[in-house]
């Protein structure tokens, strides 16, 4: 993105992008309809953004600046003593709230819908999963390194939250559940270097 761009623009063409998600995958969105969409010429568009991609990674940055918030606001609320396995519950919390506030982007993220899609959003969680893993992971005195422990937990709770979505279980059981089984996992030896 190549500057502060006007709010009603930035949204016209997020809601653009997710009209046109609704007909087609990614890769097929070209500038021109997501500018006919939105009602703004192509020399806006390119006034605000490179290409397609960069209004993408536009959209991921927002979630991203509203996920870092949300989990700001978990950890004042509940984290004052920076627990880093209650960092981790407020990670997951962060995580399912984004999912519900994005749904709209989300339902055009799955891997058999929209594959590239899926593996931009799996990457925007990776990376912020790292991110916070490097930050907090160190007291657990890990055994692995972070990209090989964020990399097995992204993967493993994305198979997780498909598997108990498709057991039509509540959010709030998944939730529950995702912490109760992360929270195994940390504690376990499998994960924390207990030798000395």
């Amino acid at each position: 993105m190549k500057g502060k761009i006007p709010a009603a623009t930035r949204n016209a063409l997020r809601e653009a992008f997710y009209d046109l998600l609704d007909d087609m995958q990614f890769e097929q969105i070209r500038v021109k309809d997501l500018c006919q969409r939105a009602g703004i010429s192509r020399v806006t568009f390119y006034n605000w953004y490179e290409d397609k991609y960069d209004l993408l990674d536009d959209i991921l940055s927002q979630m991203k600046q509203r996920a870092e918030k949300d989990f700001q606001h978990y950890q004042k609320t509940n984290n004052p003593e920076n627990d880093p396995l209650q960092a981790y519950d407020n990670f997951i919390d962060t995580i399912f709230d984004l999912q519900e506030q994005e749904v709209r982007f989300l339902s055009h993220a799955r891997e058999e819908q929209d594959p590239w899609l899926s593996y931009c959003y799996y990457m925007f969680v990776y990376n912020g999963l790292k991110k916070f893993m490097d930050n907090y992971t160190w007291a657990l005195n890990p055994r692995y390194t972070t990209e090989q422990t964020a990399s097995f937990l992204c993967s493993g709770l994305w198979g997780f939250f498909g598997s108990c979505r498709r057991m039509h279980l509540s959010e709030a059981k998944i939730r529950r559940q995702t912490k109760e089984l992360l929270e195994t996992i940390l504690k376990s030896d499998a994960f924390r270097n207990t030798r000395s």
